[in-house]
């Protein structure tokens, strides 16, 4: 099927996973990209078994739906969600959920189907 993902927006999601969630864990860790599509909505979600994002950081991306800026960790995710909400509108870009062993990082886009043109012979 075809969606339209603006380039570079699932990668640091998956970067971020594997860096700050997979890499401090101890032990072997898991990642899974999963794609949902319902009512003409597309949730691409990064989940991982890491160590999680720590509330303070979790509350204030969700309660603000915008992470301050901090020079001791990147703003992909930010730059991320600006992106896809001035691409598609507010409706849409990232969502986090995570605790202690599991995080899950959506990007909501729109699905539009592709418009076929047939041509008189």
């Amino acid at each position: 099927m075809e969606l339209a993902v603006p380039f570079l927006s699932l990668q640091p999601l998956v970067e971020n996973a594997c860096i700050h969630g997979l890499e401090p864990k101890e032990g072997p860790g898991h990642l899974i990209i999963t794609g949902e599509m319902e009512g003409g909505i597309c949730q691409l979600s990064v989940i991982d078994d890491g160590v999680g994002i720590p509330p303070q950081i979790l509350a204030q991306f969700n309660d603000q739906n915008q992470l301050k800026p901090d020079v001791t960790r990147g703003i992909g995710l930010q730059n991320v969600n600006e992106r896809i909400k001035l691409y598609f509108g507010p409706q849409y870009g990232i969502n986090l959920a995570s605790r202690p062993g599991w995080t899950k990082v959506s990007l909501k886009l729109p699905f539009y189907l592709p418009k076929i043109t047939t041509e008189a012979s």
